[in-house]
């Protein structure tokens, strides 16, 4: 999350379970300057879903600290405090900052003002885990399973949290090969979430006991040794406090074949029906080995997407990547190419341009990496980014990393 020149966005996203947020820290790779402190702004949106934002409409007060033992600075924001919800820090630069600095942490949690001399507060949390399966075969080409798995955890804390949650899973499979034209899988499983309250303050808001189940039957099938089928069925039901929430049913359909020794092509197709809604899809994948150093992929989904990339791998030091893309139904296009080479055998490099054209704006991106090693205790990574649009300008990033192994 690097803060570039000239402006860049940066969410920092977290969410606030059973304890309200008011008070989050920030820290940052170095000491930032006056100069540069002035020149950062601080949002704050919440969501009840994680989907749609709304701006944090209440007094934020932003306050910069500094940590003399590890000589960075840290950004205070102390808010009025939600609970049970999803929470988004939008950090901008309001003015271009030329010696870029990083995002390393983020603390959310609860501030407090004390009312006596001393405020005591504690939070515990332990859990258990026990799983249980048996395998049988009734015949050689015959299969029987079972598994349960418990997972108990206890959270209880100074204010009004005091609960239990309890997960179990049970599922049961079949596995029967009769021959290369039949070979069926079914399979059964079930999963429960149950929560205990333990708390007698009204504050507390219990979480909803969920349960989720699912069947499965699958056929497989190899008529000649090129062709490879298989036909896939599930049905899955989601619950709430005993409610049923959602119900669904899907069916995927695969046809893999090797059309000569070096081409092979594979198609999918995919249907789900949820609550009323219906959803499909296929796709056609395409490889095809034109020699020992060049080969192609290509592939078509629902007449709307489809695409290309090559490799060709003139020796062992050298990899050549195209790749070029369309998507109909969100107008975009891309496509790029990579270079790999192998320097030496302690030294190697990527180089990489890509570009992507939407409605919005077109991107120019290039990209190198390096990676040196010069002994078994040091390894050096270098990382530099240039990206170029209508829309944001330029943006340039770059790190260089050493690890010490000893």
């Amino acid at each position: 999350m690097e803060i570039a020149n000239p402006i860049d966005y940066h969410n920092l996203g977290f969410r606030a379970v059973d304890r309200p947020v008011n008070r989050i820290r920030v820290y940052f790779t170095r000491e930032l300057k006056a100069q540069e402190m002035q020149k950062l702004t601080w949002e704050i949106y919440t969501s009840d879903d994680g989907e749609k934002w709304f701006r944090y409409t209440l007094p934020v007060r932003i306050a910069y600290e500094i940590d003399p033992g590890r000589f960075q600075t840290v950004a205070v924001v102390t808010t009025a405090g939600f609970i049970n919800d999803y929470g988004k820090l939008v950090l901008r630069t309001a003015e271009p900052i030329f010696d870029p600095f990083e995002v390393t942490e983020i603390e959310v949690g609860e501030f407090r003002i004390a009312t006596s001399d001393t405020v005591k507060s504690h939070y515990e949390n332990w859990r258990s885990e026990s799983m249980f399966s048996l395998t049988g075969h009734p015949t050689d080409d015959w299969s029987l399973g079972a598994r349960f798995d418990y997972d108990f955890e206890h959270r209880e804390d100074s204010d009004f949290l005091d609960e239990d949650q309890i997960e179990t899973n049970y599922s049961l499979f079949s596995d029967y090969y009769l021959n290369r034209f039949f070979w069926l899988s079914l399979g059964f499983s079930e999963n429960r979430t149950d929560y205990k309250n333990h708390s007698s303050k009204k504050e507390y808001n219990d979480n909803p006991d969920e349960m989720n189940r699912s069947c499965t039957a699958a056929w497989k099938a190899n008529p000649i040794d090129t062709v490879d089928l298989s036909l896939a069925y599930n049905h899955g039901e989601d619950f709430e406090d005993g409610d049923k929430t959602d119900t669904s049913d899907n069916v995927i359909f695969n046809l893999a074949a090797q059309l000569y020794p070096d081409v092979s092509s594979d198609f999918s197709y995919y249907w789900e029906k949820s609550d009323g809604d219906t959803e499909t899809n296929w796709r056609l994948d395409l490889t095809a080995r034109l020699t020992e150093e060049i080969d192609i992929n290509s592939y078509i989904e629902n007449n709307d997407a489809y695409g290309v990339n090559g490799n060709w791998r003139p020796s062992d030091i050298f990899t050549v990547t195209v790749h070029a893309n369309r998507d109909n139904e969100d107008d975009t296009s891309s496509g790029g190419a990579g270079i790999a080479w192998v320097c030496t055998d302690t030294l190697r490099s990527n180089f990489n341009y890509n570009i992507i054209d939407t409605p919005e704006t077109t991107e120019h991106i290039f990209n190198s990496t390096m990676n040196w090693i010069p002994c078994d205790l040091v390894t050096v990574l270098n990382n530099f980014t240039y990206q170029h649009s209508r829309r944001d300008g330029n943006i340039i990033n770059w790190n260089l990393q050493l690890t010490l192994n000893y």
